[in-house]
């Protein structure tokens, strides 16, 4: 089982990276974070909040952020959906959500 002390540690880390993902800091340091959060929650076996998996492509592994390494795009048809499109693999994925 999971301690309870290494989840709140990998939550812990998820807040962070959602406060570093938007501010200016390099990008190689909020890859870093990504990574980081990617083995924790593999070594917890903790599920990386929604708003996180939007950074890794599902087919290559590698992490995308939104404008230069993969393309979003919100659709609505045959359902309300994001589209994502890896630039380094050509996968499209898509995630519904509900308004």
């Amino acid at each position: 089982m999971v301690s309870g002390r290494a989840r709140k540690e990998a939550f812990r880390l998820y807040r962070e990276l959602t406060h570093l993902l938007y501010s200016d800091i390099p990008r190689e340091y909020r890859i870093r974070y990504l990574i980081l959060i990617r083995k924790i929650s593999m070594k917890t076996r903790t599920r990386i909040p929604r708003y996180l998996k939007i950074f890794y492509c599902k087919k290559c592994k590698k992490i995308i952020l939104p404008g230069v390494d993969a393309v979003y795009r919100v659709r609505s048809r045959p359902y309300k959906h994001i589209a994502v499109k890896c630039l380094s693999c050509g996968a499209i994925y898509r995630m519904g959500y509900k308004t």
